[in-house]
């Protein structure tokens, strides 16, 4: 199984900005406290891109740029995996990404990356 890639804040970036600053401040304080624990952000690297496009943890990001610590992220490269998560949860190419590590886990599980879709949800 792939681990998770640690990401510099700026190497990254949110799908959505953080709506709950509340949120953000809880995540920051158990970051600093405990570090990275629990599932990593999912993100998507194309090809010449500099940053990778986050598709979860939008509040996890902010978090983590405001601690000063790395994102884990599961780094989705293959365009395959990509399709898979596309083309099972009805999602065109101009239609936002899904958000939900749930929804993207079961895509990539049911068209064969299980061992891609259980690092999502394991972490």
């Amino acid at each position: 199984m792939q681990p998770t890639d640690h990401l510099s804040s700026a190497a990254i970036r949110p799908r959505n900005v953080p709506q709950d600053p509340a949120k953000v401040e809880a995540i920051r304080a158990s970051l600093e406290e405990s570090g990275w624990i629990g599932r990593p952000v999912v993100a998507i690297v194309a090809p010449g891109r500099r940053k990778a496009q986050a598709l979860t943890g939008s509040h996890r990001i902010a978090a983590a740029a405001a601690a000063g610590v790395e994102v884990h992220a599961v780094l989705i490269r293959d365009g395959a995996a990509l399709a898979a998560i596309r083309s099972s949860a009805g999602w065109s190419l101009t239609d936002e990404a899904p958000t939900d590590c749930y929804l993207i886990a079961q895509s990539l599980r049911l068209r064969g990356y299980r061992m891609l879709a259980a690092l999502i949800m394991e972490g």
